[in-house]
């Protein structure tokens, strides 16, 4: 008796490819899905400054903030000893009152964090 089948309809010839494609795109929803990143959704009341540029050449604030941060913060002994290097990336909200609040920090080093 002979095969009733068409061999141009054979799937079997082609089984490996198919697999193979099916692993990428298994391979590629399962990264995506590890790589997701969600950020917690908070309501921030932003409101624009009113700032004249006359002013801002007068005042030099970058000049400031340097002085500031040279009188008043010094680089932890404990990280200078373990040889701990970075940036500390801090980000604060400003209140209407003045207030700082809602500071997150994140660096290389719990040391450097908190000294930030």
């Amino acid at each position: 008796m002979k095969l009733k089948k068409n061999p141009n309809a054979d799937l079997r010839k082609n089984s490996s490819l198919y697999f193979v494609i099916g692993l990428c795109l298994m391979l590629f929803i399962t990264w995506r899905a590890i790589e997701w990143k969600s950020y917690e959704k908070t309501n921030f009341d932003y409101q624009a400054l009113d700032v004249n540029t006359e002013e801002d050449d007068d005042i030099p604030i970058t000049e400031q903030i340097n002085k500031h941060v040279k009188k008043h913060f010094r680089y932890p002994e404990i990280a200078q000893e373990m040889g701990i290097q970075g940036l500390v990336f801090t980000t604060f909200l400003i209140d209407k009152d003045g207030t700082i609040t809602n500071i997150q920090m994140r660096g290389p080093d719990k040391n450097l964090e908190v000294e930030a």
